[in-house]
């Protein structure tokens, strides 16, 4: 309901429109856990990965691997965090 009164701020929409936006952010949200979870495990996986060390650095170019490894690691990180926070909107019509 919280989200149906955000989109009543958009004067042009008819009430079935509000209601398929509506509709959309809330599935919406299971798809970013879907995302979220994905993102965790590859993190971990790489986690694994750079614990290793007998077989980390026993290859050519390994310091090159290691830090692909590394901005990897950071990067889907930053994507998990973005996507694990939170935003709250004040849909709150009174204070117009």
């Amino acid at each position: 309901m919280k989200i149906v009164r955000l989109f009543k701020k958009f004067r042009h929409l008819t009430r079935n429109e509000e209601k398929q936006y509506a509709l959309a952010l809330v599935e919406g949200q299971a798809a970013l856990e879907v995302v979220a979870g994905y993102l965790a495990m590859q993190v971990d996986g790489i986690d694994k990965e750079l614990n290793n060390t007998s077989t980390l650095y026993n290859r050519t170019g390994a310091d090159l691997y290691v830090a692909q490894l590394l901005a990897q690691r950071q990067a889907s990180y930053n994507l998990l965090l973005l996507l694990q926070t939170k935003v709250e909107l004040d849909v709150d019509q009174t204070k117009e």
